[in-house]
């Protein structure tokens, strides 16, 4: 069955425009439609609520955009002299040390902390979620929790498809850096079906690598898991 189009107006200014339009026609058809006085003074009455109504909802946006406008500049103008404040600590150094950390904020370090490779490996678990793509769960090996070791910004994820395993690095090909626990890969249509095997190691902020993680492998469009 098809659905009657209601004859009143979606848009409240439309929806106005055609009660003035049938207020106005009945000034002048009361007789002739067999309406009174009152039912015309009782929808004139209704419209003029609405349309106060609309013209308030329209003003409260306005200011309610005004005053998130307000607050956007004050934010910026605040973090500015946050930052100004925070400037002036840092001059002095070790003179306001115990005075910055009072405050909750950070000291920075006068002497940068050598950064060696990553060590320990990732453990990652593949599993399926829809054809074609793998979503990898990625944990620290040596705690098994998401948070990665201090310095490293990733896990690096190699692919070798079809074939057997090897442990030979330039038979897989670079698939992606995960900065985050999870991550998923996307496979090319024309290797569905086919095993795709992984290698993984981390990666730190300077570019130096780890040493790779045990090999897994999964059929590409089909669920798995790597231990």
């Amino acid at each position: 069955m098809t659905k009657k189009k209601d004859y009143i107006a979606v848009s409240d200014t439309d929806l106005i425009k055609q009660g003035k339009q049938i207020g106005d026609y009945l000034q002048t058809n009361l007789a002739a439609m067999n309406l009174s006085d009152a039912d015309a003074a009782s929808f004139a009455a209704a419209l003029q609520n609405f349309e106060n109504g609309v013209g308030e909802h329209l003003a409260a946006k306005r200011t309610a955009q005004a005053a998130r406008f307000n607050k956007r500049d004050a934010r910026i103008a605040f973090v500015k002299e946050f930052r100004a404040l925070v400037r002036q600590l840092r001059v002095r150094g070790e003179a306001n040390r115990a005075h910055i950390v009072a405050v909750g904020l950070r000291v920075r370090d006068a002497v940068l902390t050598p950064l060696d490779a990553p060590e320990g490996v990732p453990h990652v678990i593949v599993g399926t979620f829809v054809a074609l793509s793998h979503v990898l769960q990625i944990r620290d090996a040596e705690t098994m929790r998401r948070a990665k070791p201090e310095g490293v910004i990733g896990c690096e994820i190699w692919i070798k498809y079809g074939g057997e395993a090897t442990i030979e690095p330039s038979d897989y090909r670079f698939a992606g850096i995960a900065t985050r626990s999870t991550y998923t890969v996307e496979h090319p249509a024309e290797h569905v079906g086919e095993v795709a095997h992984y290698l993984f190691r981390w990666i730190n902020r300077r570019g130096m690598r780890g040493n790779w993680s045990n090999m897994g492998a999964t059929i590409t469009g089909a669920g798995g898991r790597r231990g």
